[in-house]
């Protein structure tokens, strides 16, 4: 495939800056092509004959990633509880971080990172290797990374992507004013069960103001918990319109099977 310039020089930089730091994090926008990166960094290792783990945190991901990289003629093991494409012998793996901390493996010469804001995902695993250069991706450079990292290089900006022409220009409305008063907060999260209380009191807001905004456009709806989530789905059906629900522990064939028909236009949300 074509590899856009921007792509090109900022994983240039990022080489770079491993020359000078042992972790460096890479900043790229949503859509601006982190599994790109990822699928270059991935052939970099293979060319250099280095071993190269490539980290996310969600088994969807996993997949998603896998068949990216297989696509680009890569070979690559998979690391993953359940999942039977073992290849100990491939330079690449591609790992779900909640089975890698459960499994002793060797350290790797690259450990490249997805979503690398999630440290409480992987500091863990970067506590237990020191050795190996470490590249982390992200969209959303927040909290303390500086713990982690000694060097970041912003490879691209939203509003850089869409005056060029890579990302559409983004229309946002507010619903309502969740009053957060009295929910109680872990760390910089608010606690699950109060949190989840606020949203489910917005349900009609959030319906009211699709058929207000979006009716008849592709929606993807990104949910607090997975009642919040049923309950949404259930309250568009309610109103004649088609939705389903996807989380961790929807079957393989049915989560294909409802992409499939969001991405034919058969399914509106």
């Amino acid at each position: 495939m074509a590899y856009r310039q921007y792509q090109v020089e900022g994983l240039t930089e990022v080489y770079r800056l491993l020359r000078e730091h042992q972790r460096v994090l890479a900043v790229l926008p949503t859509g601006g092509g982190k599994t790109v990166i990822a699928e270059l960094v991935a052939k970099h290792a293979i060319q250099k004959e280095r071993s190269l783990y490539f980290g996310v945190h969600r088994r969807e991901l996993v997949r998603q990633t896998v068949a990216r990289f297989e696509a680009a003629g890569l070979n690559c093991g998979v690391i993953m509880s359940g999942d039977k494409r073992v290849d100990e012998n491939a330079k690449v793996q591609v790992f779900s971080v909640d089975t890698l901390i459960r499994r002793e493996v060797p350290e790797p010469d690259v450990l490249l990172l997805d979503e690398a804001h999630n440290l409480a995902k992987y500091s863990k695993l970067l506590s237990i290797w020191g050795n190996c250069k470490v590249i982390g991706l992200t969209a959303t450079p927040v909290g303390p990374l500086h713990t982690m990292y000694s060097s970041m290089h912003i490879i691209s900006t939203p509003s850089k992507l869409i005056a060029d022409g890579y990302l559409v220009d983004v229309e946002a409305w507010g619903l309502v004013s969740p009053d957060m008063t009295g929910v109680a907060t872990s760390g910089e999260d608010y606690q699950q069960e109060g949190a989840e209380r606020v949203v489910m009191e917005a349900v009609d807001d959030v319906v009211n103001a699709w058929f207000k905004r979006a009716e008849n456009l592709p929606t993807l709806g990104f949910a607090q918990s997975v009642r919040h989530s049923v309950t949404l789905r259930d309250r568009f059906r309610d109103r004649g319109v088609q939705c389903e629900h996807v989380d961790a522990t929807t079957p393989d064939e049915e989560r294909k099977s409802i992409f499939a028909r969001f991405k034919s236009g058969d399914l509106p949300i």
